[in-house]
């Protein structure tokens, strides 16, 4: 799966960073409530488009989690903190069949 952000105006020369966090509910035995494993990824600069400068990552996950999977990214972007929160996979178009998730800050 590819987790890929857009920031507007941001410039990996000038320090800007993102990343991301998977949180993946898992069932646990003795217990109806999941257990919440999650996954940081540091999201490298991979193009542009227009202002926008895309950052992305790839991680594998069992395609049976990802309707239940959420996505947050965070970061520094021209100085300030930026934070998407829960981004639930199945909720963004596409999902599951593309595999490839962009977020939007900016």
């Amino acid at each position: 799966m590819n987790i890929t952000a857009a920031a507007a105006g941001a410039s990996a020369e000038h320090g800007d960073v993102l990343s991301a966090r998977l949180d993946i509910p898992k069932s646990q035995q003795g217990t109806l409530a999941p257990k919440v494993e999650s996954q940081s990824l540091v999201l490298e600069p991979s193009g542009k488009v227009g202002t926008y400068t895309l950052y992305s990552s790839s991680v594998s996950l069992n395609a049976s989690l990802i309707s239940q999977a959420s996505v947050d990214i965070s970061g520094i972007v021209k100085g300030k903190e930026v934070v998407d929160e829960f981004n639930r996979l199945n909720m963004i178009p596409g999902a599951p069949a593309t595999f490839s998730y962009g977020i939007l800050i900016g």
